[in-house]
């Protein structure tokens, strides 16, 4: 019996080493080609007088932030503000001191953090028994895909929330599936504090996750881990003041006629606009309307939706989605018929699509938003891409 006891705890540390120094091969890898692209983007803003800040002349959020940390960092007051990430920064001035490129690196490790959590998360759905280093290793077509994801590398290089929103996310659909796998008081509250963290940086983000956990729960017929989610649904957002299950946010935010000014007056304006308005008197054309940007952030920008260079960019990528949706859209059928734990993934990047779809009418701004749609479908694809050594998590929770 300590023979047999001796043997376990041996495998157990095997795995664990081997788990290990694939989350360590595939964040150093990340960490890296975002390292590298953020130097030569930050020395091309520096030359072409953006001082470091966003190199393009439509602009970003990270002058703001950059004030706004400062102003924390000295201890001055602060009034309203629409997230938590500047506070996060002037934490990170007082530490490093205010200086733009470390704070951006910071970014950069988050980007590498959250390839991580990508990784292990495709490795915990599909386990590897085969050569540990094989390409057909979900985990590792998993880091490949994350880890060289353009808008992903990029944004997570500037001084933007989305770095940390991108890192925060994976862990949290990461943690869940632990969860689900090990139910335990233990993993339940990561989650909670999880999902409060990343609430504070954007909270609709939190709210797929929930429905992308939930309902496969109630269909899987697993009512203890049901019980679970509900209460953590339930009480997070109460405690924060956002009122049961988040309605006090949800509220004024689905309303539709302010859902439809929203969209027309942030997401509406500029030259990637798609000038698509949802217009709640005409239920119908609301419908169509939300369905084709549904399928504009999933799959976008099309070749008839390009107006400049950078559109054309985005359709660069988009293209390999295009080719990533043949192994993903089956998975919708399961979804509808047997669906198990290793189609969260898919479910959380569609019902997260559906949510950005309503408000979103830009296809630059699509490409920050997507981020973490894109990233969770990359995860699925990598899992039904995996040669026969790989196999996935059954939907019964040990």
């Amino acid at each position: 019996m300590k023979s047999l006891h001796a043997l376990q705890a041996s495998q157990e540390r095997s795995k664990f080493l081997w788990v290990f120094g694939l989350a360590v091969f595939w964040f150093a890898i990340a960490f890296w080609i975002r390292f590298v692209v953020l130097l030569v983007v930050h020395l091309y803003s520096v030359n072409t007088g953006f001082e470091g800040f966003y190199p393009l002349a439509s602009g970003h959020d990270d002058r703001y932030y950059y004030a706004v940390a400062l102003s924390v960092a000295e201890g001055r007051k602060i009034d309203a503000l629409p997230n938590a990430y500047p506070f996060f920064l002037g934490f990170v001035f007082r530490v490093l001191g205010p200086s733009l490129l470390l704070a951006k690196a910071v970014n950069a490790l988050f980007g590498a953090l959250g390839v991580v959590f990508g990784v292990l998360l495709a490795e915990r759905l599909c386990p590897w028994h085969g050569y540990p280093w094989s390409l057909r290793r979900p985990a590792h077509l998993a880091g490949i895909f994350l880890s060289f994801y353009p808008s992903a590398v990029f944004y997570s290089t500037q001084l933007l929330k989305d770095g940390a929103i991108w890192a925060l996310g994976l862990a949290l659909l990461y943690w869940g599936i632990v969860f689900l796998q090990k139910p335990s008081a233990r993993w339940l509250l990561v989650v909670a504090v999880a999902s409060s963290l990343l609430w504070f940086l954007r909270p609709y983000t939190v709210i797929a996750f929930w429905i992308a956990l939930v309902l496969p729960l109630a269909v899987l017929r697993h009512p203890r881990l049901l019980i679970g989610f509900v209460v953590v649904a339930i009480a997070v957002p109460w405690a924060m003041g956002f009122g049961p299950l988040g309605l006090g946010y949800l509220g004024p935010l689905l309303n539709p006629e302010r859902l439809s000014q929203f969209r027309e007056q942030v997401y509406g304006v500029g030259g990637s606009s798609l000038g698509l308005v949802l217009d709640p008197a005409r239920p119908l054309a609301f419908a169509l309307g939300w369905m084709y940007s549904f399928v504009t952030v999933l799959l976008g920008p099309f070749p008839w939706q390009i107006n400049s260079l950078l559109e054309a960019v985005a359709l660069g990528e988009a293209l390999v989605m295009w080719l990533l949706a043949i192994f993903w859209l089956p998975g919708v059928m399961r979804l509808l018929y047997r669906p198990s734990f290793a189609e969260i993934p898919l479910f959380f990047g569609l019902v997260l699509a559906g949510g950005v779809a309503l408000f979103s009418d830009n296809i630059g701004a699509n490409t920050r938003l997507r981020l973490l749609i894109w990233a969770s479908l990359m995860v699925y694809a990598a899992l039904r891409i995996g040669g026969r050594h790989a196999h996935s998590l059954s939907h019964h929770p040990r």
